[in-house]
């Protein structure tokens, strides 16, 4: 249902799209590197809680319409109006879900300086490549727990060399 491919991820694209899907946790993780005062942590954490909130409920709405959707389309004979209904509330769902996300990012970035926001950025185009300093020992390298790859696991020791 998520709009990133698993390529997408897997190539680091994580970073405009956390940048979405996670817009005030991206800015809160990178509190020190954008100088953020404890006002502006403060009015992002709320922003963060409540979209946390709205989030769980539209998800919950997209859950359950895809159930509808797989109920529509498993019926013996199914009504081709009933699936058509069916998809269009999941697509509104989906839509609302995306929504939620996009306004809370825009919220987000009013809370920045436009120094901030420039800086922000920058920020995250170094995320979106896996060069982010600020993530790279807590995200296990190009994106860990933002959904990017994991970092290639060390070769096994030669034989003999424990």
């Amino acid at each position: 249902m998520m709009a990133m491919s698993r390529a997408q991820a897997g190539r680091g694209g994580h970073g405009a799209m956390a940048a979405v899907m996670a817009p005030v946790r991206l800015l809160l993780m990178h509190r020190d590197m954008l100088n953020l005062t404890d006002d502006q942590v403060s009015r992002l954490t709320s922003l963060h809680a409540e979209n946390q909130k709205q989030m769980a409920r539209r998800l919950a709405d997209a859950y359950a319409a895809h159930i509808d959707l797989m109920q529509a389309l498993t019926r013996p004979d199914p009504d081709r109006r009933a699936v058509e209904t069916a998809v269009r509330a999941l697509g509104q769902a989906v839509t609302e879900f995306m929504l939620t996300q996009s306004r809370a990012y825009v919220d987000a970035l009013q809370v920045l300086t436009p120094a901030q926001r420039q800086q922000f950025q920058r920020m995250a185009s170094l995320h979106a490549s896996g060069q982010c300093p600020q993530c790279r020992g807590m995200m296990g390298g190009m994106g860990g727990m933002m959904g990017g790859m994991a970092p290639p696991m060390a070769p096994p020791p030669a034989e003999g060399n424990p």
